[in-house]
């Protein structure tokens, strides 16, 4: 399906997720001498240390203000361009369940929250971050998603973070949300965090999102090189491809009123040639109303594109009554186990 045969005219969002292709390549060449500068630091063994941990809260606490004021700064860890401390904890017992826990950032306490999954252990477990929407909650993206109880039965250990502003949202530079918070430094201080406590596997930390969290994620992909294993924006694919391969799998309605279909099939086209695929993708109707797009020739680095034909600004087989989506929601596939299966076949070499 050609980009010419997608819906054109929608009505604005609020506020929708929009980027001009200068500004996206501007933000691109800003990242990739980010990202040389951040490759250089670590061959030189001079990589700035982040926060560590916090103080967690109560185990199944719900209130992230309550969170955000216990947060407390700890002993000064790891950033995510050093070696994670995951193994070393590996031995230590934790109890599964939900739990919110805070990390001390300079903008304040940011809180998150941590499943760990039943039956944990010390075997290495894969750590799976989830960020909500713009003007949503990490409560919320938990419910909307359905990725508590696939965290039970596959056992990776899933985080989902409060975003920063108000309303909160992440911080994607020049693009959207632009309020000069380091979402992105949040984010890997959030993963040693988690990682000074719980057995995590270097080689398997995955990101995912919706909407201006699925533009987190991917931006967290192409901000830390060797750290985020794959990504799977949803709703969200408004950020171009990293200077580095980053394997991708994504997921688009084509009645999305906040997000434009063109502007995410644009992008996708940009992201599988940057994985190193061959140059022209792959399509298929899966499901009676679901395209799938894919590159082949990745060598590893796979991207891959779920268009819903009819689809909203939503989290394809949401559970009904999420509140979190815009407009029509598939059953025809369902995300989660999707990018949970696109997750556990791409970890770091």
């Amino acid at each position: 399906m050609a980009a010419a045969n997608l819906p054109a005219a929608f009505t604005p969002g609020a506020p929708p997720l929009r980027h001009t292709a200068p500004v996206a390549r501007t933000f691109a060449a800003a990242l990739a001498a980010v990202t040389l500068l951040v490759a250089l630091a670590a061959l030189l063994g001079h990589t700035a240390r982040g926060d560590g941990p916090a103080a967690p809260a109560a185990a199944g606490g719900e209130d992230p203000a309550a969170a955000s004021a216990a947060g407390a700064p700890g002993d000064a860890g790891g950033a995510a361009g050093d070696d994670p401390p995951a193994l070393a904890t590996c031995g230590l017992p934790h109890d599964p369940g939900d739990f919110v826990r805070a990390i001390a950032r300079p903008e304040g306490g940011r809180p998150y929250r941590l499943h760990v999954p039943a039956g944990y252990g010390d075997t290495p477990r894969a750590l799976v971050l989830n960020f909500h929407g713009y003007a949503r909650t990490a409560a919320e993206q938990e419910e909307y998603s359905g990725l508590v109880p696939l965290s039970d039965r596959e056992g990776f250990v899933l985080v989902t973070p409060e975003g920063s502003g108000s309303p909160q949202g992440w911080d994607i530079p020049g693009i959207y949300a632009d309020i000069g918070v380091d979402d992105t430094a949040f984010a890997a201080a959030l993963i040693d965090d988690v990682a000074a406590s719980l057995c995590i596997d270097p080689a398997r930390i995955f990101a995912t999102g919706m909407s201006n969290g699925g533009q987190m994620a991917a931006l967290l992909g192409c901000a830390y090189p060797g750290l985020i294993a794959a990504v799977a924006p949803v709703a969200g694919l408004a950020v171009d491809a990293c200077a580095h391969p980053v394997p991708l799998i994504t997921f688009q309605g084509t009645d999305d009123w906040n997000v434009e279909p063109w502007l995410v099939e644009e992008t996708f086209a940009l992201w599988g040639p940057a994985n190193g695929c061959d140059p022209t993708p792959r399509e298929e109707l899966v499901t009676e109303s679901v395209l799938h797009r894919w590159f082949e020739g990745c060598a590893g680095n796979d991207a891959g594109l779920y268009f819903v034909l009819g689809g909203g600004h939503t989290w394809p087989g949401a559970p009904p009554g999420a509140s979190s989506g815009a407009g029509a929601t598939t059953a025809e596939i369902n995300a989660s186990e999707l990018i949970w299966a696109f997750f556990a076949a791409h970890p770091l070499p």
